[in-house]
């Protein structure tokens, strides 16, 4: 005791006509930082207690305060009761007083607890008892986990505490949290607390990124209402809308294409999400992507659906390609009923057709060649898709494409015919030969014409 004046209190601030011992302490814990735990105020060298009033004192015009130094022994019970919600054994623990801010083996705190329990009352006594509220555990801050877990309330106290809504805790701030959970009630609440809209986490991820890859459209219309960027990209170049496709969400696809993102954009694989959502087989966002239009009269004039359609990735392949190769057989027909080119090549010099009979595909197969996809272009190998069908082994796809007036005697770079690789591959006895020898014989003499070798 030092008999130093610390602060001054004009009674007048206080609400009621006689505030309480307790509510004064608050008061100069604002003022000086000091946790009401710590203080200890005397009148006439009596300790006060905090239920006390100031008139039922005599409306003293000095008191003084005693500062009690933490003790030392009892965080272990302090974090368990923090862990089980015993509030009343937590204020016994923090009036002796105890340091709040002490963390287990995971780096907890008892805010972080209590945030994790979404226990307001907890919080509003470690408050008290002036804990850091951004203090981060291994799994994140205290903020990041009540928005983790969908506590509203939670979130309101700690930022009303002081609780940092920028702070990221392993790659992520809250806000990340709460987008890609769906949380959009916390999610407002972060932003009102001047969290950032277009901050990235340790994936360059947006909280739109994340909103798409949940299908979280009331957040993703929030969102794009509220100035997020449309069309941010991540860490392999994804915009939103890349997400949206990849994760087949095809509402928050519709939702994005219709404010006016980019159909054009492509990550780090050349890729537009036209190619991902034909990876993915989901034909409802490959729908979305096709028929784009506004959500309203401000929203900017989206590209027309030829551009998008022939776009290469980075190994030359368009969205037909990338169908057609996982048999994705829905979306080789919106595909096709959208006009894309059926005998476009990547770079292997392959049509959509080359990469069907490869993969068996039977029934991509057949609805390429309805659609009039040539049967004699041929890849890098010097290979129509003929002999890739013989080197399958399937005679349903061979078959197929015989009936489609493939060339029987069509020539590879390694001047094999599909009759000459049927029996290098040990086919001799085989529906394969059947069928091509039937082909061989039904063949037109060469003076009378033909496809060329």
């Amino acid at each position: 005791m030092t008999g130093e004046a610390l602060a001054s209190l004009d009674m007048s601030i206080f609400a009621l006509e006689s505030p309480t011992i307790l509510s004064i302490k608050e008061k100069l814990q604002e003022k000086l930082g000091i946790s009401s735990f710590r203080q200890k105020l005397l009148l006439d060298h009596e300790v006060v207690g905090n239920d006390a009033t100031w008139s039922s004192l005599g409306c003293p015009t000095a008191m003084l305060m005693v500062l009690v130094e933490y003790v030392n022994g009892v965080e272990e019970q302090l974090l368990s009761a923090a862990t089980e919600g015993n509030v009343g054994e937590l204020q016994r623990l923090l009036e002796t007083p105890q340091q709040p801010d002490c963390q287990d083996a995971a780096g907890e705190t008892a805010v972080y607890k209590a945030s994790l329990n979404g226990d307001v009352a907890m919080l509003e006594m470690l408050r008290r008892a002036g804990a850091d509220v951004n203090k981060k555990a291994v799994n994140g801050s205290p903020l990041t986990v009540a928005a983790l877990h969908g506590h509203q309330e939670a979130v309101h106290h700690l930022l009303a505490s002081q609780a940092d809504a920028r702070l990221a805790s392993n790659g992520k701030a809250a806000l990340h949290v709460a987008a890609a959970l769906g949380h959009l009630e916390i999610l407002q609440v972060l932003l009102d607390a001047s969290a950032e809209m277009n901050a990235t986490n340790s994936n360059r991820a947006t909280v739109l990124h994340l909103a798409a890859e949940g299908g979280h459209c009331r957040l993703l219309e929030y969102l794009l209402d509220h100035g997020a960027e449309k069309d941010a990209v991540n860490r392999v170049g994804a915009t939103a809308l890349h997400i949206a496709a990849a994760f087949a969400r095809a509402e928050a696809a519709e939702i994005l294409v219709s404010s006016g993102v980019s159909l054009m954009a492509r990550n780090t694989n050349n890729a537009t999400a036209l190619h991902l959502a034909a990876e993915v087989g989901d034909v409802e966002v490959i729908r979305a992507l096709l028929r784009p239009r506004r959500r309203s009269a401000e929203a900017p004039t989206v590209q027309a659906v030829s551009e998008v359609l022939d776009v290469p990735n980075r190994v030359g392949a368009t969205a037909l390609h990338c169908a057609a190769q996982a048999g994705h057989l829905n979306v080789v027909e919106c595909l096709l009923e959208a006009g894309i080119d059926r005998d476009a090549t990547n770079r292997n010099d392959a049509t959509a057709l080359h990469l069907a009979v490869g993969r068996q595909r039977l029934k991509v197969v057949k609805c390429l060649l309805s659609a009039r996809a040539s049967v004699h272009i041929r890849n890098d190998g010097g290979s129509i898709p003929l002999l890739l069908a013989v080197k399958t082994g399937n005679p349903e796809v061979v078959q197929v494409l015989l009936e489609a007036a493939s060339d029987v005697e069509s020539r590879n770079l390694a001047k094999e015919t599909a009759m000459s690789r049927a029996l290098d591959l040990g086919l001799q006895e085989t529906e394969i030969r059947r069928l091509l020898e039937a082909a061989i014989a039904a063949r037109p003499p060469e003076s009378e014409g033909g496809p060329p070798p």
